[in-house]
């Protein structure tokens, strides 16, 4: 039993794949449109060098909703913009950010099924300092709500499982005892001899069969002519008494 429920639950949460890490660098990767999957963790870095403007833009889709980390924004030399678009006919950058305007600690987010561009641009030839460092990534509570709802369904399988076996056990319970229940003893019954022995121990006389005469009687005698005579008792009062004086 401990057996299947382990595997029932298994079979309906899904393992938690690992992140695969992806990096993108300005300048070395061109032409880069990207669909960000739940398990996808994506960086974006420029670390100086040449910057085309065929390799100055990224092109992020995605289903749920997006999130970009800057994790390092350094621009001694204010040599590059860094640009936030959702649209890609936009003209305006829904964020600007320079060596003056550092991104946010905050995450920038932006709801599902709207196209991310990120584009750095130049605004000098002095970009051998420059650093940038964002990390692209789903919102975890999306996904969080996704395992919640699965481990909850879990919980409730397992539970009308344990609970269909306890109402098994407990039919069987009340079955067995009601089984035990209707085998009653009938006390006012007297309980039969076993010393006493059937009328087969003894000996029957059978139709037609000749019994034994068993009288010590002679042969000949009759009963009923016998006649018994009875003598009158004899008158004792002529008879006297003396009482001698002592």
């Amino acid at each position: 039993m401990k057996t299947l429920v382990i595997w029932m639950i298994f079979s309906i949460v899904p393992l938690h794949q690992a992140s695969e890490q992806t990096v993108y660098t300005f300048g070395q990767n061109c032409s880069v449109v990207i669909t960000v999957n739940p398990e996808d963790e994506i960086y974006v870095l420029y670390e100086g060098g040449s910057l085309s403007s065929a390799c100055d833009t990224f092109q992020f889709k995605h289903n749920s909703t997006l999130c970009i980390t800057s994790l390092n924004h350094d621009d001694p030399d204010c040599a590059v913009e860094l640009q936030y678009y959702i649209k890609n006919d936009s003209r305006t950058p829904e964020k600007r950010y320079t060596c003056t305007s550092r991104p946010d600690e905050d995450d920038y987010c932006v709801k599902e099924k709207e196209t991310m561009f990120l584009k750095l641009q130049s605004l000098s030839y002095n970009r051998q300092n420059v650093t940038i460092k964002l990390r692209i990534k789903l919102l975890e509570v999306e996904e969080t709500k996704w395992y919640i709802f699965v481990i909850l369904a879990s919980v409730f399988i397992l539970a009308v499982i344990v609970i269909v076996v306890l109402c098994k056990l407990a039919i069987y319970g009340l079955n067995r005892r009601s089984r035990s229940n209707g085998r009653t003893y009938n006390a006012g019954a007297a309980p039969a001899n076993k010393y006493m022995p059937s009328n087969g121990a003894y000996p029957t006389q059978t139709s037609g069969q000749q019994t034994t005469n068993f009288s010590n009687e002679p042969a000949g005698y009759n009963p009923s002519s016998t006649t018994w005579n009875y003598s009158t008792p004899q008158d004792f009062s002529a008879f006297t008494y003396n009482n001698p004086v002592s």
